[in-house]
């Protein structure tokens, strides 16, 4: 468990599932390779992340607020793929769920995350591919201390169209 300004990360579990697969059904069209999925599917991708709990290559944090209700309140997902320990370097993505939306946790959410990958995975670099018209998850990216590096037009296909997708990267103090 990780704690980050009133939030507290865990580590996905088998029993959470359903809740993730929900959020996956609902923000399919602001992420990149997210397809609808059904329970099956889902259960079978958690299968396929690797177990390795001290040199996770992918992990995948819920983040609960405390402080959101009386009882703890899952604001949403930080995912971290790719995890290269040599070069310090992975990818990160993030989702926030809809009942939270536009109440600061996003940018929380994504702090807390790269804190995660410094401080206890020990990462000093960080990228991130967000859809151009996902304005929210940009303004998280740019509170975390992301920088936007690129453009990638056409990258991805959605409703019928291809979309630009923005390259963000986090670079750790130490690497500037």
């Amino acid at each position: 468990m990780f704690q980050y300004e009133g939030l507290t990360f865990c580590k996905l579990e088998r029993d959470q599932l359903l809740s993730l697969l929900d959020l996956k059904k609902e923000t399919w069209l602001q992420t990149h390779n997210t397809t609808i999925a059904n329970c099956d599917d889902q259960t079978r991708w958690f299968e396929s992340l690797d177990k390795d709990v001290h040199c996770p290559q992918n992990l995948i944090l819920l983040a609960r607020s405390l402080t959101f209700t009386v009882s703890p309140t899952t604001v949403g997902v930080f995912k971290i793929f790719n995890v290269n320990y040599i070069h310090g370097s992975a990818d990160v993505a993030w989702d926030v769920f809809k009942e939270v939306r536009q109440k600061g946790y996003g940018k929380l959410l994504v702090a807390g995350g790269v804190k995660f990958c410094v401080d206890i995975l020990n990462l000093r670099r960080l990228d991130a591919e967000i859809l151009m018209h996902n304005k929210a998850s940009m303004k998280c990216a740019y509170s975390a201390g992301f920088v936007q590096e690129g453009v990638r037009r056409g990258a991805v296909f959605k409703r019928g169209k291809y979309i630009d997708s923005i390259t963000f990267g986090y670079l750790g103090s130490a690497s500037r």
